[in-house]
């Protein structure tokens, strides 16, 4: 399962998240310090159990579930609480709540309720399985209006091409094929429209076809010699090609029955099968046979979190061609892998994740440049391996070209004190609230400060602040006073003495240099 983490302790957030990885086979994929963030993250990834305290600030958790309920969001919930009282568990059930995690949480207590919670959407999925098949159908008519009279048309069309075909032309058959378009203008539907109907004539096949939109994907239905469909199939895809360069109907997933009652299913394997576009780094047909030859060749999957150290350093230190190094190596990993298409598209998420999680913690700037560019809901709707790729490119390009390096500094812990003091030192940031706010001792932040910046953290912050302090001085007509507030010094006196102290001059004869 993907599990996201919503916990404004950061301890407790980071040791969850290395409790489940560590004790179970899920993922984590992201982490948030309060419910907005959570709101965020749910939104972006779609995880399958959210794992949330109750008190947060900003929004808490109950406030943060009964949103995801009124937006659609379905993940299961597990709250995570040391408050046990019955009001908070009243208004956790009302909101469809899975299940609770007592703090202070033991392994077992998590396994317990991973495993339950596992057990349960495995049961869903498989409920869900005939009604896929319904829908698939249903949509495949184009007109959802009348279900029944719908589903009685296609088995119609199915069951009058059996009765019509020889009994001796034990060559014919049904066939299903789907694919999946980036777009769908109403131009680009009929052409489609008109290269189906036209090589069904042309290949001596009858056939139907439809555009599910919101899924982009194109399904059609198809009955004749066997040989004939799969050349069909391939003109098609040639042709659609030919319609529009940009598009992306590089692959079609087919499937062959005899029985018109196998139809439904049928339609959700074809559908199903373009998943192996995702492992599968070339155009063409993609069969039952094909993925049962792939399945046997697939190997363990196991996340490369070797390549996330590198890229972490580089991103701190804005080294873009190590970025676009280390973008490289993740990919060919995932490429050569031999890994099931969950797997991969797993992977690219989990990597996509912990870029957004560096940048949110170094340079918020960025960070928020990053959610702007969509790249994470561009890495969700990819349907092929080149899809993945392209997107992740993007980002290689991105974070080489746009973030600033503000401070020529690899080491990741001190790159987020920096942050933090960007982000607070108007109401005034001490070594103890900025080492709790990372996760670390005070006494080993100020020995990286040291070793890092050449001097101490109180002298870091002071000069920080007069460095805002000479902008305003001499990019606005703000009195001495106003300036002293506006970067955290509540005496002026006391800012004219530590400004002379660092510049060698007092703030007025700067600003009048």
């Amino acid at each position: 399962m993907r599990i996201l983490i919503v916990e404004d302790e950061i301890k407790i957030r980071t040791g969850l998240g290395k409790l489940i990885e560590a004790v179970t086979s899920h993922q984590v994929i992201g982490e948030a310090k309060n419910g907005v963030e959570g709101l965020e993250q749910i939104r972006a990834f779609h995880p399958d159990v959210v794992i949330t305290d109750i008190r947060m600030p900003d929004m808490d958790g109950l406030q943060m579930v009964k949103a995801m309920r009124e937006a659609g969001m379905n993940s299961k919930v597990v709250i995570l609480t040391g408050f046990a009282q019955f009001e908070y568990a009243q208004t956790a059930i009302g909101l469809g709540v899975a299940d609770y995690l007592l703090k202070p949480l033991g392994p077992e207590d998590v396994i317990r309720v991973l495993e339950k919670i596992d057990s349960q959407i495995k049961r869903e999925n498989e409920e869900k399985t005939d009604e896929a098949a319904m829908l698939s159908a249903i949509y495949l008519s184009g007109n959802t209006s009348d279900v029944s009279s719908q589903i009685r048309a296609l088995e119609r069309f199915c069951r009058d091409k059996a009765g019509d075909s020889d009994s001796e032309k034990n060559s014919e058959t049904f066939a299903v094929l789907a694919g999946f378009m980036d777009n769908t203008s109403a131009q680009i539907k009929e052409q489609t429209i008109e290269a189906f109907n036209e090589l069904t004539e042309r290949f001596a096949l009858g056939g139907c076809i439809s555009i599910i939109d919101r899924n982009r994907e194109l399904v059609g239905l198809l009955f004749g010699e066997r040989d004939n469909t799969e050349r069909f199939v391939s003109r098609l895809l040639a042709r659609l090609k030919d319609i529009r360069r940009t598009n992306r109907m590089q692959y079609g997933g087919l499937v062959f029955f005899d029985d018109p009652d196998d139809m439904p299913g049928k339609i959700s394997e074809a559908s199903n099968l373009l998943n192996l576009a995702l492992v599968s780094p070339r155009e063409g047909i993609l069969t039952r046979e094909l993925s049962e030859k792939m399945q046997l060749l697939q190997s363990p999957y196991s996340y490369p979190k070797s390549c996330e150290g590198e890229l972490k350093n580089d991103i701190c230190s804005g080294a873009g061609e190590h970025i676009e190094k280390d973008i490289t190596g993740f990919m060919n990993y995932m490429r050569t892998g031999n890994f099931a298409p969950e797997h991969v598209k797993q992977g690219y998420m989990r990597y996509l994740n912990y870029i957004a999680t560096i940048l949110q913690e170094i340079d918020e700037k960025s960070y928020l440049n990053f959610q702007n560019e969509f790249f994470i809901r561009q890495q969700e709707n990819a349907r092929t391996l080149e899809d993945l790729e392209d997107n992740l490119k993007r980002v290689g390009l991105f974070l080489a070209q746009s973030r600033e390096k503000k401070e020529d500094i690899r080491n990741y812990t001190i790159k987020r004190a920096i942050n933090y003091i960007r982000e607070n030192y108007v109401e005034g940031v001490t070594l103890e609230e900025t080492a709790d706010t990372i996760g670390i001792t005070p006494e080993y932040l100020s020995t990286l400060f040291v070793k890092e910046m050449g001097i101490n953290f109180s002298t870091f912050v002071k000069e920080f602040k007069i460095s805002h302090a000479k902008r305003l001085l001499k990019g606005t007509d703000m009195k001495i006073y106003e300036v002293a507030e506006a970067v955290g010094f509540r005496d002026s006196k006391y800012f004219v003495k530590v400004f002379k102290e660092v510049q060698g001059v007092s703030p007025k004869e700067y600003r009048n240099e």
